[in-house]
């Protein structure tokens, strides 16, 4: 069990540097399942320290079907639905990883803390955001067979569509 979710782990951090795209992801539905427990785990996680526990889980599984909803369109407008599975896994997967890692941040960014602190906080969730997109795009581009700067701008999309569509579902918690 350890060995097949280090795997898994493995396989998200290859998209998110760069040497894996969706396509080399499994196409099993167990992967995109556990994949999917693993980003709405983390996003009701980086919700937790501004909302109770319910409002939370509402905000991670809102936001989890939003990712899937405007990947199942865009890659039925596409003509490419059957890429669903692997870039459905490959965009959680990494969500999942991005997640982990700003969760510190997040939970920091409450604390009272000098202005040098706040900066750096600052600095690191702007990278890690940078970074975000930028793995959007690099799983985009290979499942829609478009460019990168096609990528970079289906990556904005999806931020700003799931954006809209949290404001509409859940008003009170945009802005976390």
């Amino acid at each position: 069990m350890f060995a097949s979710s280090l795997a898994i782990v493995r396989a998200y951090f290859a998209v998110c540097t760069f040497r894996l795209g969706p396509q080399d992801l499994p196409a099993a539905g167990v992967f995109l399942l556990i994949s999917l427990v693993l980003y709405a785990l983390a996003s009701t996680a980086l919700v937790l320290p501004a909302r109770e526990l319910p409002v939370a889980v509402l905000s991670g599984t809102t936001e989890t079907a939003l990712l899937l909803l405007i990947t199942w369109v865009l890659l039925r407008l596409r003509g490419v639905p059957q890429r669903f599975r692997q870039t459905a896994t490959a965009l959680t997967g990494t969500g999942f990883l991005f997640s982990l890692v700003a969760l510190p941040l997040f939970c920091l960014h409450g604390v009272s803390a000098g202005p040098l602190l706040l900066a750096v906080i600052g600095l690191l969730v702007l990278s890690l955001v940078v970074w975000n997109v930028a793995v959007m795009a690099h799983i985009l581009r290979h499942a829609l067979s478009a460019s990168f700067p096609m990528g970079v701008l289906l990556a904005m999309g999806y931020i700003w569509l799931i954006t809209l569509g949290m404001t509409a579902i859940l008003p009170q918690q945009v802005g976390r």
